[in-house]
């Protein structure tokens, strides 16, 4: 049996990318999901603890606390809107997030509140 080559730098990026793809289908599909996020106005949107954990220290440590939010998998975002919140999740999930002159300010505070660097990285600049 002949040696396999390790994977490319492209080849890996490659991966990534379809990886991030399907586990945001997913989520869009409410697939696998074991974690319900309530906005303040009620909404309901259905994440993966594990994604959420691996971009956000504030996921990450309240999903690994004793809090209730750990046990009854329901986070409760009072500060944040639904339709923020679906622009924060299409960031974590994608990298991507489109920045407007209305949503702008609240994507800085929501990624101050979630500990988000890089979306407070890429909406700040939109405010200059």
């Amino acid at each position: 049996m002949e040696d396999l080559l390790p994977i490319t730098e492209t080849e890996q990026a490659s991966f990534c990318v379809e990886l991030t793809k399907r586990l945001n289908m997913q989520r869009k599909q409410e697939h696998l999901c074991d974690l319900t996020l309530v906005t303040k106005e009620g909404k309901e949107l259905m994440a993966h603890s594990n994604v959420l954990s691996a971009v956000s220290p504030f996921f990450h440590k309240l999903l690994q606390s004793d809090m209730k939010e750990s046990h009854e998998r329901i986070v409760r975002l009072e500060e944040i809107s639904g339709s923020v919140m679906e622009d924060v999740l299409d960031f974590i999930y994608t990298g991507t997030v489109e920045v407007t002159e209305e949503n702008a300010e609240e994507l800085v505070a929501a990624a101050n509140y979630l500990l988000i660097s890089s979306l407070k990285a890429i909406s700040g600049r939109f405010l200059g």
